[in-house]
């Protein structure tokens, strides 16, 4: 395009110049000629560098995204194990409460538990004054002085009657008035144990000596009817083989 427009331009001066206007014209003509080629190589070669640059960028830039994209992924994985040990930490932190607080009830518990032992294990001067009577009746019943034993048994029901050993001096209130061979008041009293304490571990033992105490005042239809009943009701004591035996010797 610009060649083309120099020839016209050429061809006008023709018309109106001298031949040394011509000659100069066309010496600076070539002259500008070569300067558009030279521009024209130095624009192609920048061009050239551009695109060459342009794609050493793109080789650049290429590792550089597939590592943000990397390093993206990255990120997304460290905040969904930072959401993991987080929620983790907070369910590990409930563990924990609630564990220190069973702690705190057991040991809250125990301590109680303690307190109830030691205060179970030191005897107040009251049981101390209960138990003290009993044993004094209970030796005295060993020693055969059965009168006194009988006294010390009754003083103890008459001011500890609701005393856990209160059954057990009833019976043996009971044995002291049979080995006496007072067996209407040994009858009683071995009632009183029954119908006051039924639950008392010496009740099969009572009902037992009742029977006894009937078959020596020679009512042996009731005693047998209380050793029927010993085993009976009470078929896996000592008693109940004793009560067996009785009833065979009465039939005999």
């Amino acid at each position: 395009m610009r060649k083309e427009i120099f020839a016209i331009g050429f061809l006008l001066l023709i018309s109106c110049a001298t031949q040394g206007d011509l000659t100069r014209i066309e010496q600076h003509l070539v002259y500008l000629n070569g300067k558009i080629e030279d521009l024209e190589k130095n624009q192609q070669k920048l061009e050239n560098t551009i695109s060459s640059q342009q794609a050493d960028l793109l080789v650049q830039v290429s590792p550089l995204q597939d590592k943000i994209k990397e390093l993206r992924g990255q990120r997304e994985e460290t905040v969904y194990e930072l959401q993991q040990l987080s929620q983790r930490i907070e369910e590990t932190n409930k563990k924990i409460e609630h564990s220190e607080k069973r702690l705190a009830e057991l040991e809250a518990k125990l301590e109680k538990t303690i307190k109830m032992m030691e205060e179970k294990s030191i005897p107040s001067s009251k049981t101390q004054k209960e138990e003290g009577l009993y044993k004094k009746g209970l030796n005295l019943f060993r020693q055969k002085e059965y009168e006194k034993a009988i006294a010390a048994f009754n003083k103890f029901l008459k001011l500890y009657p609701l005393s856990p050993l209160a059954g057990n001096a009833q019976f043996w209130l009971g044995e002291a008035y049979f080995a006496q061979k007072k067996y209407e008041e040994a009858i009683l009293a071995y009632q009183r144990v029954i119908k006051n304490y039924p639950k008392n571990i010496k009740v099969p033992a009572a009902l037992f000596k009742q029977g006894k105490a009937f078959a020596m005042l020679g009512d042996n239809e009731t005693a047998q009817i209380l050793w029927k009943q010993v085993i009976k009701k009470y078929p896996k004591t000592k008693e109940a083989n004793l009560a067996q035996q009785a009833l065979k010797k009465v039939k005999k």
